[in-house]
């Protein structure tokens, strides 16, 4: 008796009629700095995503990468940087993801874990709680590289999230809420990092019949992924992810086909605080049509942003947008088609997988777990310098600390905490302005001005208890050239916040204008970095 071969199809044929569905994606939203002030202004909150909001609710699915950590507490992380950026947005920024149709915010990047593991806490189960759902990142280790599971008419959709950057300090553990984290910057690394999301797409597909990867990945400021970046995601896609949604260097790239399956390089930024004309702000955002099989298309539609305000692209920028789209994915084998104001991409997915059982449930807290905010207190902290310094306003500084008195080289950043207090209710918006000024051979050479909401962006001084004392905390990076020293300057903008002349410093020298003169820091080889300087005081405490 001859034995034939038993052929075995490991997926169903395709068939012609399945039902098309939609995923709207776009890349970062900069959840932090002068956003705030936007979301602060019910107004201002709700131009910001607006004029392209109806694309996300037109979709059946909306993923956005949130670049940033969504949290009223927490404080500085360390991330191996000597001046790190450090992001944080008021819960308003929910409402404002929500009410614009996203249904899943990726946090699997090097800012959500800027202010602690405990916002990261109160970020996630905010999320929950508004009805959206995260990937990326979770409140231990498991969680962070559960994907989100979403139901879309009879397709089950899986987004699985990731930081691929080289952030330290950032990664969940089996008790510590962080990102999934594993360093796609390292060619060394790249049989890691294959394996570790080789092995989450297999546990997702037994859930989920789509499943496509969010990763925040590559160099800033950059048009094309590098070598790495395409190496990954070739092997990745050969694994078996449908499709791969890129971000992180706030420029958008090419999109590639491979064997069928799209690969968007870096969506560029959603939404940011400033105004430019480069490529940080010119984009699109990405509706992809698929059915259980996979994605069938892709439509980029031109996004132009400008500050706290996202605008659908029109007339010359829109064209500029397409043709630049066009010419990067030419670049990488991929021809794009126009369609009405927008590029298309015609793929192939394939193939159909049928899961074996209904996706896991990510469990909806009832409410938040929110991380301290040491914002508040009744007397002066112990290790505050006292200061009388008051404003036509109403307003007192009442003490302050500068952290580091001798700055890194090449590199450095400080800490700055000013202590307020007011008699009694403030009906005027302000700012704190912290102004920092390099003196060298004598001389003021070089100034920088950083304007913020009190209490690091979170508590406008219109919402100060009358008699308590606030604490502004703020990070100030220092981008002088490394010599001589550096003074903190300290003051009010807004309506009346002129000093009042009987109350100066006692040294006449140590004002100017309406600003005080704080401190003195000097640059000094061989000092300690920043944070080490903090996590002692941290462990002291």
């Amino acid at each position: 008796m001859i034995l034939l071969p038993l052929l075995l199809s490991c997926t169903p044929a395709v068939p012609d009629d399945l039902p098309e569905h939609t995923v709207a994606f776009a890349g970062d939203i900069l959840l932090g700095r002068r956003l705030n002030t936007a979301l602060h202004d019910p107004a201002a909150r709700e131009q910001i995503l607006s004029e392209v909001a109806p694309l996300f609710q037109a979709a059946d699915l909306a993923v956005v990468n949130a670049e940033g950590v969504i949290a009223l507490g927490g404080d500085f992380n360390d991330k191996g940087e000597p001046r790190p950026h450090m992001y944080r947005a008021h819960p308003y920024a929910i409402d404002l993801l929500a009410g614009s149709g996203i249904d899943v915010v990726t946090v699997g990047n090097n800012h959500s874990n800027d202010y602690g593991p405990d916002a990261l806490t109160e970020m996630l189960d905010r999320v929950r709680i508004a009805g959206m759902d995260y990937a990326g990142g979770g409140h231990n280790l498991e969680d962070a590289k559960t994907p989100a599971y979403v139901t879309v008419g009879d397709t089950v959709v899986a987004i699985v999230g990731g930081d691929l950057t080289a952030t330290r300090n950032h990664n969940a553990t089996k008790k510590r809420a962080g990102t999934l984290l594993v360093n796609g910057m390292n060619p060394k690394l790249e049989d890691r990092v294959v394996a570790v999301y080789s092995k989450i797409l297999d546990e997702a597909r037994a859930h989920a019949h789509v499943v496509l990867l969010s990763p925040h990945w590559g160099e800033n400021m950059k048009g094309e992924p590098t070598a790495l970046t395409r190496s990954l995601a070739r092997r990745l896609i050969r694994a078996g992810y449908d499709g791969i949604l890129g971000h992180s260097a706030h420029w958008m790239q090419g999109i590639e086909l491979i064997d069928g399956r799209p690969v968007l390089y870096d969506a560029g930024n959603l939404a940011i605080d400033y105004s430019t004309g480069d490529p940080n702000s010119t984009t699109s955002v990405f509706t992809l049509t698929f059915t259980q099989a996979g994605i069938t298309s892709v439509r980029a539609t031109p996004i132009h942003l400008k500050a706290n305000r996202t605008r659908l692209a029109t007339g010359t920028t829109a064209a500029s947008i397409r043709e630049r789209l066009t010419e990067q994915s030419a670049a990488l084998g991929t021809p794009l088609r126009a369609e009405g104001g927008d590029l298309v991409l015609d793929c192939d997915p394939g193939r159909l997988y049928l899961p074996d059982s209904p996706p896991p449930e990510r469990p909806v807290p009832a409410a938040p777990r929110l991380a301290e905010t040491g914002r508040i207190f009744d007397t002066l902290p112990p290790d505050a310098t006292p200061i009388d310094v008051r404003w036509s306003n109403g307003i007192s500084l009442v003490g302050y600390s500068v952290l580091l008195d001798k700055l890194p080289t090449p590199k450095a950043g400080n800490i700055v905490d000013l202590y307020w207090r007011i008699e009694e209710p403030l009906e005027d918006a302000l700012m704190i302005r912290i102004n920092s000024q390099q003196l060298q051979d004598g001389r003021r050479s070089a100034r920088a001005t950083y304007d913020h909401i009190p209490g690091d962006w979170m508590l406008p001084a219109t919402a100060w208890p009358v008699g308590k004392i606030i604490r502004d905390r703020s990070l100030i990076r220092l981008k002088f050239t490394p010599e001589g020293d550096v003074e903190t300057w300290v003051g009010l903008r807004g309506a009346r916040s002129a000093l009042i002349p009987e109350h100066p410093v006692p040294d006449p020298t140590s004002r100017s204008k309406d600003l005080v003169l704080l401190h003195t820091a000097t640059y000094t080889q061989g000092s300690a970095r920043l944070f080490d300087v903090l996590d002692g005081q941290r462990a002291e405490d």
